[in-house]
């Protein structure tokens, strides 16, 4: 079992390891009163230039801590915004995850070696590297072994790419010796698809790994088999040879296929392991499909046990569907209840709605990271003509530049007038179709001219995106009608 004391150092490591100063206070998140102490009460606390929030600083709900005391905090060598990605620790050591950020100087992330024996005084005290061109996500968990194989202490590491020549997979570390990791196993991992044929090992976005009775397992979340059999069980009784025994997903579990969350986004996030009684309990947290729990007492064999649903309407939105994005989750110390952390890329939610044209009615949207707030414009209205935008990628690829920009795409357009006011109180229509699992759509919103305009308008070139809105299951707004956004 984790040390208090340990817990309020990670948190520490986590949230401190790019800046060591707090920004001055964003009235908008209320007063700052950890000044005097010493406890995380906003979310510019938790973010102090707010260049990590999800959609912005706004919109969110405050972060709170209760019984934790702030102990000790490390700044990393090459401390940059977004840097670490994942802690984990064993004995008097923390393992923190290098993020893409760590790519930039290099060429590869990795993870850091941090001492905690003096929790007042964390001291970095090493680095191990990942491949040239991958780094580590979320995936960092080390344990104790005790198998014919080998006995000692390993690092399970996820590798994802970030540049030429990068590897996938999922590296072992014998960290008997903190001060002097051993390489086990590197980028392992799945190299099949879905019809048999080799390539390259999958990308791996968070690992876990335990050990029942002799033998040992680690679990991995494929980032390319999304939705389908992204649930990897490899054996590591002996980590020097690691093999694959189980690939499982959403594909396998009918149950757990309804109801879904808003976005019907599919894919297994994370997980965990533990012995809850007689039974070696998996729970896997799987976005807008909830949270899994697998029978795993044979790993080779997993079984389907139940799930959770997203209650709905939202309790803290109204809105139906439920938000969902089922992010990260433990078991309580007694097995009896789960404590699941949902991540929301859009505070707001935004719908667009086509009112002229074969296409006229409500369609689904949302404003992300990469476009422009609506309740930011001077009227808060997106004015000029709506261009369409479509484009085609294999499931594969839907999910796997998570943590870093989408990848460049060539859009077709058309264009037709349309307007967005800002996000209301008011919950969209429940789209009539699921997401294509092949494919997906964008309608984006462009700016070219201050008035609003509700004529058709002929076909152009698209303008800058000023917001986006993700239509699901149906074709984007067609050059003859005319939309608005709210």
């Amino acid at each position: 079992m984790r040390k208090p004391w340990l817990l309020a150092t990670l948190l520490a490591l986590t949230l401190t390891s790019w800046n060591a100063a707090l920004a001055a206070a964003d009235p908008r998140e209320g007063p700052d009163v950890s000044a005097t102490d010493d406890v995380i009460d906003n979310a510019r606390e938790s973010d102090p230039v707010h260049l990590d929030q999800h959609g912005g600083p706004g919109g969110h709900l405050p972060p709170t801590s209760h019984n934790v005391q702030l102990v000790g905090k490390l700044r990393v060598h090459d401390a940059a915004r977004g840097i670490v990605a994942d802690v984990g620790e064993l004995g008097n050591y923390a393992y923190l995850a290098q993020f893409s950020p760590g790519c930039t100087a290099d060429g590869a992330g990795g993870a850091y070696v941090v001492d905690l024996a003096d929790p007042a005084h964390p001291r970095e005290v090493g680095f191990i590297p990942a491949h040239q061109g991958s780094f580590v996500g979320e995936g960092v968990h080390a344990i104790h072994l005790d198998t014919p194989s080998f006995t000692g202490d390993i690092l399970a590491l996820n590798n994802e790419i970030c540049g030429a020549g990068g590897l996938g997979g999922v590296s072992l570390w014998d960290i008997t010796n903190p001060l002097a990791p051993i390489a086990l196993a590197q980028n392992f991992g799945d190299t099949k698809d879905a019809a048999g044929n080799t390539v390259p090992v999958r990308q791996y976005h968070s690992v876990f790994a335990w050990q029942q009775a002799g033998r040992a397992f680690v679990v991995a979340s494929d980032d390319e088999e999304q939705g389908q059999t992204d649930v990897d069980i490899m054996e590591i009784t002996d980590p020097r040879h690691p093999r694959l025994v189980a690939e499982t997903g959403l594909r396998d579990w009918p149950a757990a296929k309804a109801p879904l969350a808003n976005g019907d986004t599919v894919f297994n996030h994370d997980m965990v392991v533990r012995k809850l009684g007689d039974t070696w309990t998996m729970l896997s947290s799987y976005w807008d499909a909830g949270y899994v729990k697998l029978n795993v007492n044979d790993p080779a064999h997993p079984r389907f046990i139940d799930d959770s649903d997203f209650t709905d309407p939202d309790p803290v939105s109204g809105f139906s569907p439920p938000e969902g994005n089922g992010h990260y989750a433990e078991f309580d110390r007694r097995g009896r209840f789960i404590i699941g952390t949902d991540e929301d890329f859009s505070p707001f939610r935004t719908a667009f709605q086509v009112t002229t044209g074969p296409n006229a009615g409500p369609s689904p949207a949302g404003e992300f990271g990469w476009s422009k707030p609506i309740a930011t414009l001077p009227d808060q209205k997106l004015n000029g003509p709506a261009t369409a935008a479509t484009t085609t990628w294999p499931t594969s690829h839907r999910r796997r530049w998570r943590g870093r920009s989408p990848p460049a795409r060539r859009p077709s357009s058309s264009s037709s007038a349309g307007r967005c006011r800002t996000p209301t109180t008011t919950p969209p229509p429940a789209a009539s179709t699921r997401r294509s699992k092949t494919a997906s759509t964008r309608a984006t919103a462009g700016s070219s001219s201050p008035t609003t305009t509700r004529a058709p308008a002929a076909a152009t070139s698209p303008t800058p995106s000023r917001a986006a809105a993700a239509t699901r299951g149906r074709s984007p707004p067609s050059a003859s009608g005319t939309g608005h956004f709210t």
